[in-house]
C-alpha cells in the first residue's frame, strides 16, 4: 500500500509505504499532508479501506484508487470544522454519510455504543463515544469523538483511543477501549470549567476477554489527558487493577467525580470518587431493602454485544468505590450500592453517580437481565442518602420505559445536569443498509428531582434548534366534542421526522399510530407476494400508557410507564427511533423502530377525539450531513 503526492510540477514524493497488516488484518495509519499545489493518491491492493477521513483541509481531498475498479472516484471536499470522512463510493455530488436519523447524534459510520467522556470543555459540548470503525458490528473497541456548542449540531472529530495491540495479533482475544468518563481541571490539577478549565482528563477500561472462554476477563482503569479540546491525547496511566478477590471479574466504566465533604460549605474540601460497575457477594438477608418494580431474571440467550456467560452464583450486581486526592493513587473504599435482585443479574455497566436537588443518585445498566415486562438490560437509578462510603436507596425506578435506552451518562455544565443514552436495538428490528451507521444516541435530556421521581425533560436548545414548521394543530374549546383528530389517513410527515405535543382531557382509552413499516413477502414457489405493516403505536389503555408494535419482535413486550394521571405527552419520532415524555418528564420511553418511508405518517385513531384536548404537531429541522 503506498501513498503518493503529485506537485504540480510533475514531481512525484512517496509519502508512506506499508507492506504488511497485523495477523487480525487491522492496520492504522496516519499521514501528513503539509504541501500546499499537490495532489494526492492512495494506491492499494488485496485489502479494504473501512474508515477514513481528513483531519484538516488538504486541497481536492484524497483520491481512492481500487485495483480492481477501472473507473476510481475523485473524492473534493474542504474540510472546514471536524474531519471529513470519506467513502470510496461517494462524489462531490453525493452524500458521504447515510444517516439513520434526522436530528440525533450518530456516528459518522459503523458501530457505535456507549456514549463516554461526557463535559463540556475548551467552547464545546464533548460527546466520545465506543466506536467500531471496521464494520457495522460490534468488535474492538474504540473511541470515537464528536464535539458541539449546543448539543444538537454535532461536528465528527478524530478517533482518540484505540484497542491493545495484543487484540490486533491474537484473534482469540476481543476487547479495547471500553467504557469511562472525563473531568475538567485547572492548571493546577484542580475541578474547574468554562473558561478556567485548560486540562480534559477522561478515564477509561482497559479491557481483555477470551472468545472461547467469555469469563475470563481481564480489566483495569487508566487516565489520558487532552490541552487540544479532545483532539489528541497523553499517553495512559494505569490506575486501578482488580486488586480484591471478591471484586467480580466485571470491573469497568469507571466514573470520577469531586465529593465534596458534608462540612464543606464552598465545596473545595473533598475528594475524587470512582465508581466502578461489577458484582459482589450477596446473600439476601444483607442485601439492601427497598422495594423494586418489574422484577424479573437472567435473559435466556444473551443479546449482549460482547459475549456473556451465566451470572455468577452467590453474586448480585453492584456498584464499588475508590477514592483519590491527586487522581494518580487510588485506595478502595468498599460498596456503594448492590442490587436486590440477587444472581438475577450478572453486573451493573455503565455506572452514574450524582448529586442533584438535595438528593444522592445512582444509575446503572442491568447486563443480562430480562425484567418482568420482557424489557431487556434495563437502566435503573436509585436515589437516597449517602454516608461517604454507600448509597442507601430510598427510592428507585427506570430510567427509561422503551427497550432502546442503556449505558447512559451525565455531566453537569452551568447549574445542569445533562444525560445521554446509546438508543440501541436489542431486539434485532432495523435492517443494516451499506455505509449507514448503526446506533444512535438519545436526544440530551435535562435532569431533575421532584416528589421522589427522577425527571427527565429534553434540554432547552432541542427545542430551540429543531422545532420547525408545524404541520397541523387542534385545540378543543370548552366541554364539547370538537375534535377532528380520529382520521384514518392520518397527517403526512415530511422527512419522516416530528414532534408531536398532546394535553390529554381524561385517562381515557385512545390510540396514536406513529410509524408504519412495509414488508413485502415472498410466498416461495408461486412467486406472490403480500405486503406486511409493522406498527409503533402510543396506546392508553385503562389509565396505563404504553409504547405497542405489532408484527414485530417487540410485540410481547410491554413497554408501560410507570406514570399515572397522565395529562401532558411529547413525542419526538426520527425515523428508526421514537422518545415519548410523559407529564413533562416524569417518566421517558424510547424504541428503536425504522420506518421505511421517507415521507411519515401519523394517525389518530380510536378514542383520540375524547380523550385529547390540544394538539401540535410540527416537523424537526433535518440536520446536515455536511459537518
Amino acid at each position: 500500500m503506498r501513498f503518493t503526492a503529485y506537485s504540480a510540477d510533475g514531481s512525484v514524493r512517496v509519502l508512506s509505504e506499508r507492506l504488511q497488516c497485523h495477523r487480525r488484518g487491522y492496520e492504522r495509519f496516519e499521514i501528513p499532508l503539509v504541501e500546499d499545489g499537490e495532489e494526492f493518491a492512495l494506491e492499494y491492493l488485496g485489502l479494504s479501506i473501512t474508515f477514513a477521513y481528513l483531519s484538516r483541509p488538504c486541497g481536492k481531498g484524497l483520491q481512492f484508487k481500487d485495483m480492481k475498479d477501472r473507473n476510481p472516484q475523485w473524492i473534493s471536499y474542504q474540510l472546514g470544522k471536524g474531519i471529513r470522512v470519506l467513502n470510496e463510493q461517494a462524489t462531490a455530488t453525493t452524500d458521504l454519510i447515510a444517516r439513520q436519523s434526522a436530528v440525533h447524534a450518530e456516528p459518522p459510520k459503523h458501530w457505535m455504543n456507549d456514549p463516554n467522556g461526557l463535559c463540556f470543555f475548551q467552547g464545546f459540548y464533548h460527546l466520545f463515544f465506543q466506536f467500531n470503525p471496521y464494520s457495522s458490528t460490534w468488535d474492538n473497541m474504540h473511541w470515537g469523538h464528536m464535539a458541539s456548542r449546543d448539543l444538537v449540531h454535532w461536528i465528527y472529530q478524530p478517533v482518540v483511543f484505540w484497542p491493545q495491540q495484543e487484540l490486533n495479533e491474537d484473534s482469540r482475544l476481543t476487547g479495547g477501549a471500553f467504557s469511562g468518563s472525563a473531568i475538567t481541571l485547572n492548571s493546577q490539577g484542580n475541578l474547574a470549567s468554562g473558561e478556567d478549565a485548560q486540562i480534559l482528563r477522561v478515564f477509561l477500561t482497559r479491557h481483555f476477554a477470551s472468545k472461547e472462554v467469555p469469563s475470563q476477563i481481564v480489566e483495569y482503569q487508566t487516565t489520558a489527558c487532552s490541552l487540544d479540546g479532545g483532539l489528541s491525547f497523553s499517553d495512559e496511566q494505569t490506575l486501578v487493577w482488580r486488586d480484591r478477590s471478591e471484586i467480580g471479574v466485571d470491573f469497568r466504566d469507571p466514573k470520577v467525580n469531586w465529593v465534596a465533604d458534608t462540612h464543606s460549605a464552598d465545596g473545595i474540601c473533598g475528594h475524587w470518587s470512582m465508581i466502578l460497575a461489577s458484582n459482589m457477594p450477596w446473600s439476601a438477608s444483607k442485601s439492601d431493602s427497598f422495594t423494586m418494580n418489574c422484577d424479573g431474571g437472567p435473559a435466556q440467550g444473551s443479546l449482549d454485544e460482547v459475549g456473556s456467560y451465566a451470572p455468577p452464583a452467590g453474586r448480585s450486581a453492584a456498584l464499588v468505590q475508590y477514592v483519590s486526592n491527586d487522581l494518580l493513587h487510588w485506595e478502595w473504599k468498599g460498596t456503594l450500592l448492590q442490587d436486590p435482585r440477587g444472581e438475577d443479574v450478572r453486573t451493573y455497566e455503565c455506572p452514574d453517580f450524582f448529586e442533584l436537588d438535595g438528593m444522592w443518585i445512582a444509575a446503572a445498566s442491568l447486563m443480562n437481565y430480562r425484567d418482568g415486562c420482557g424489557r431487556f438490560q434495563p437502566v435503573m437509578w436509585y436515589a437516597g442518602s449517602f454516608d461517604g462510603e454507600r448509597l442507601t436507596p430510598q427510592y428507585s425506578g427506570l430510567c427509561d420505559f422503551g427497550g432502546a435506552y442503556y449505558a447512559s451518562q451525565s455531566f453537569s455544565y452551568q447549574g445542569r445536569r445533562i444525560v445521554i443514552g446509546w438508543l440501541c436495538d436489542f431486539y434485532g428490528l432495523r435492517t443494516q443498509l451499506p455505509y449507514q451507521a448503526n446506533g444512535v444516541m438519545s436526544l440530551p435530556r435535562e435532569l431533575g428531582w421532584s416528589n421522589g421521581k427522577l425527571i427527565q425533560h429534553p434540554v432547552a436548545e432541542v427545542y430551540r434548534e429543531l422545532l420547525g414548521d408545524t404541520l397541523f394543530e387542534v385545540e378543543r374549546h370548552g366541554d364539547t366534542n370538537t375534535s377532528v383528530l380520529e382520521d384514518d389517513r392520518g397527517i403526512t410527515i415530511p422527512q419522516n421526522a416530528y414532534y408531536c405535543a398532546c394535553d390529554l382531557l381524561s385517562d381515557n382509552d385512545f390510540t396514536i399510530q406513529l410509524a408504519v413499516l412495509r414488508e413485502t413477502r415472498n410466498d416461495g414457489e408461486q412467486r406472490q407476494y403480500e405486503s406486511v405493516n409493522k406498527t409503533l403505536s402510543l396506546v392508553m389503555r385503562s389509565g396505563r400508557l404504553l409504547l405497542e408494535t405489532q408484527g414485530a419482535p417487540t410485540d410481547s413486550v410491554h413497554f408501560e410507564s410507570p406514570s399515572t394521571d397522565i395529562r401532558h405527552l411529547e413525542i419526538f419520532f426520527d425515523q428508526q427511533v421514537v422518545e415519548v415524555f410523559v407529564n413533562h418528564g416524569e417518566s421517558v420511553g424510547s424504541l428503536v423502530f425504522p420506518s421505511d418511508d421517507s415521507i411519515g405518517n401519523v394517525k389518530f385513531l380510536h378514542g383520540c377525539n375524547c380523550a385529547i384536548a390540544k394538539v401540535s404537531l410540527r416537523q424537526l429541522r433535518t440536520l446536515s450531513t455536511d459537518i
